[in-house]
């Protein structure tokens, strides 16, 4: 079975398995989709791509994306936005918020909920940023 076949039937697998689930975190090796990767040559599994998120949202489900933040041209704030921009654009989603974590090694966490979800993740986003963990300079929060 070639990879892009085992790939395909793992995300349909994942999809039918989750079938029940409201959020799905995605924990990619080296994060989001990059325009020098190729989806199919060396390294481009390592990546999940734009596609692969779409029908996870798309049927109901909300999703957390990791990402790693470092050696991110012009800057994590640049770099976030940039992200963001390029999943909303692929995923035609409303509300996104990055959160991103301060201390050790910066990384990213994309929150993207469905119109149901929105209200509730709404209120958990305010609870942390109201909390120690904000406060404190761990995490920042970024609503787009």
């Amino acid at each position: 079975m070639t990879d892009s076949i085992f790939r395909k039937d793992w995300y349909s697998g994942a999809l039918k398995t989750l079938q029940e689930t409201e959020l799905v975190l995605f924990d990619p090796d080296n994060g989001l989709e990059i325009p020098s990767k190729t989806r199919h040559r060396a390294g481009g599994s390592k990546y999940v791509w734009y596609n692969k998120l779409e029908p996870f949202l798309h049927s109901g489900k909300s999703i957390v994306v990791y990402q790693h933040s470092n050696h991110q041209k012009g800057g994590a704030e640049e770099a976030i936005k940039r992200r963001t921009s390029g999943l909303r654009d692929k995923l035609k989603c409303g509300r996104i918020w990055a959160t991103r974590w301060h201390r050790f090694q910066s990384r990213v966490y994309f929150l993207i909920p469905t119109a149901v979800h929105n209200a509730r993740m709404e209120k958990a986003i305010d609870q942390l940023q109201a909390s120690p963990w904000c406060q404190g300079d761990h995490f920042s929060v970024i609503k787009f």
